[in-house]
């Protein structure tokens, strides 16, 4: 949340548009999960430090 936040309010000040800034943090709220989604999936798949049952 801090970090979509952090990039709007970047986006606000540098363009100073305020539906620029709406656009920007809905796409990367919704890249951020959807990254986050496919990291969590890929990570599961490993073995790494998982003592079979």
């Amino acid at each position: 949340m801090i970090a979509s936040l952090t990039t709007m309010i970047l986006v606000l000040i540098f363009t100073g548009d305020l539906a620029l800034t709406a656009g920007v943090g809905f796409f990367d709220v919704t890249l951020k999960l959807m990254f986050y989604y496919l990291h969590e999936r890929a990570w599961n798949r490993t073995t790494w430090g998982k003592v079979p049952a």
